[in-house]
């Protein structure tokens, strides 16, 4: 037994071989795999993030349309609306526009001053600090924070509280937190609107990231009382959504998929050498068996179809070595067999091309014309039982009575048998006895049994012939009172050229048995004797039809 890592050392692995591209292959399965998944997931993220701005932005101008619509009613100036969209803008941290009924801008903030230029960090949303400036508790009072590095203050909005807050407690959350908060332009007329609980918009969570703002752009209509279109409010370079989650998750995504790549490529070499391991050691056994060596046979303790194929391999190498022994043993029993007549024949020959005496040469050329009658015998039979082992044959079998050919048969045998003295019976039931194969090999199998018992049993003895059905099978059976066959005889009685010991006197090639064995073979039947000192039986069970 040639094990894997015994074939294995002698061959190369190539490049293109399995063993590479099986892991290749892993690794670009992973590869579009994770693609595929990261785009659709950042694909999926972005677009929720963007439904989320567009939704702050949306709900945003709808407070702010109400808001403009009621500053215009209570007739504040232009100038007063653009500052209050100014510190609207900045609250939340959007660009509001005013637009006419014709698109045509009336008001602008401009872009609002970004977190960072108000030294806001991300710490400040986890834990916001108290804004720098004054509170005045009752009253009217203004929130200052320095809106730029310079140092420079900026009036936001009048914010009047409905209760005190310390200067020192006060947190930018608490102040916009009011459901409440009323905001007042000058010292007159009170505009009362909804803040959201941070200073970055109106219902805007804490996945917001500074200094990243959104493309999304929101137009809502302005209207009067009564239902009259005034004009738009559009809202522009709102805060951006989840950008940090979204670089969190792409980050990830690159080092989850760089991770995938190496555990696909690993995952792939380990599956092509158990692929490879089973295919290799098959290659290098058929190399060995390519150079003679067919006692070759290859591992077969995989599982699988590799394992199977193994089995398979290593059953056709035994059958190829099984078959090469027998033809080289098949090709010495006929150079045997051929070189005793050849021998005979050409000593005839010779004898009859120098003997002047008419009766004596004619003599010799009889036996020589015996022995080419034996050669063309054998040579015969040779062709025959070559033709039944290669299990090929031209035409499908068909329903025969084998009755009818025993009964036809033992007409002709049962002459020879008393002109050798030889009783013959014929015990064969009235009927047919059907089975499926070859007329003409059938009467050659039955013919043989038969010429053999006559030949092998002297004269004074008896040869029963008998055929029944039983069951499924129909049974020929051939009984001789002759010289039986030595028990060491019995187990290559079926082979070419093999003759027991005590029938060297008979005449005959030693290749009848043998084509009985390769008839009845073809016919899926089997065939069995029984031999002692005086008796010998054989039975040839067949498949009836």
């Amino acid at each position: 037994m040639i094990r894997k890592n015994q074939l294995e050392a002698g061959i190369t692995v190539l490049p293109q071989s399995i063993r590479w591209r099986l892991p290749l292959t892993y690794v670009g399965i992973a590869f579009i795999a994770t693609l595929i998944l990261g785009a659709a997931l950042l694909a999926t993220l972005r677009g929720y993030y963007a439904e989320r701005e567009r939704l702050h932005l949306e709900d945003n101008a709808l407070v702010i349309s109400d808001t403009v619509q009621r500053l215009r009613s209570a007739n504040h100036t232009s100038e007063q609306i653009a500052e209050q969209l100014r510190s609207l803008s900045f609250l939340m941290q959007a660009r509001v526009r005013i637009l006419d009924s014709a698109g045509n801008v009336v008001a602008d903030s401009g872009s609002p001053p970004t977190l960072l230029s108000l030294g806001t960090t991300d710490t400040m949303l986890a834990n916001p600090t108290p804004f720098e400036g004054t509170y005045v508790t009752g009253g009217v009072g203004q929130i200052i924070v320095e809106a730029a590095p310079s140092g420079e203050f900026m009036p936001l909005i009048d914010m009047e509280y409905s209760e005190a807050a310390p200067v020192d407690t006060m947190r930018p959350s608490q102040a916009l937190s009011l459901v409440q908060d009323e905001v007042s332009i000058g010292q007159q007329d009170v505009i009362t609107f909804a803040v959201s609980s941070t200073p970055y918009g109106f219902d805007l969570a804490a996945e917001v990231t500074p200094g990243i703002t959104s493309d999304q752009v929101v137009r809502w209509p302005i209207e009067t009382l009564d239902g009259t279109l005034s004009g738009y409010v559009e809202l522009s370079e709102g805060a951006g959504f989840g950008a940090h989650i979204i670089e969190s998750v792409t980050i990830a995504l690159v080092f989850a998929g760089g991770l995938a790549l190496l555990i696909a490529a690993l995952i792939g070499w380990l599956a092509s050498r158990q692929i490879t391991n089973p295919v290799l050691a098959l290659t290098a056994g058929a190399g060995y068996m390519a150079q003679g060596h067919l006692h070759t046979r290859v591992d077969s303790k995989a599982r699988g179809e590799l394992g199977a194929l193994a089995t398979t391999f290593n059953e056709m190498a035994a059958q190829v070595e099984a078959t090469v022994t027998a033809l080289r043993r098949f090709v010495a029993d006929a150079a045997h067999e051929l070189h005793t007549p050849l021998t005979a024949l050409r000593a005839d020959l010779e004898l009859a091309a120098t003997e002047t005496n008419p009766i004596q040469q004619t003599a010799y050329i009889r036996r020589a014309h015996a022995q080419v009658h034996r050669l063309e015998v054998l040579t015969n039979n040779l062709l025959d039982l070559s033709h039944l082992e290669s299990k090929t044959r031209s035409t499908p079998f068909q329903p025969i009575d084998l009755a009818q050919i025993v009964r036809e048969l033992s007409e002709t045998y049962a002459s020879r048998a008393e002109q050798a003295g030889v009783n013959f019976a014929l015990n064969v039931p009235e009927g047919t006895l059907i089975v499926r194969g070859d007329d003409l090999q059938l009467r050659r199998a039955v013919g043989n049994l038969l010429d053999n018992a006559i030949k092998f049993t002297p004269e004074g003895g008896t040869v029963l012939v008998s055929a029944v059905r039983k069951e499924h099978c129909v049974i020929l059976t051939v009984n001789d009172t002759g010289i039986g066959i030595p028990a060491d005889d019995l187990a290559g009685l079926f082979s070419r050229f093999h003759r027991a010991r005590n029938a060297n006197t008979y005449p005959g090639s030693g290749l009848g048995l043998a084509i009985i064995r390769a008839i009845v073979d073809a016919h899926h039947g089997g065939i069995s004797v029984d031999s002692e000192p005086g008796a010998t039986r054989f039975v040839v069970q067949l498949p009836a039809a």
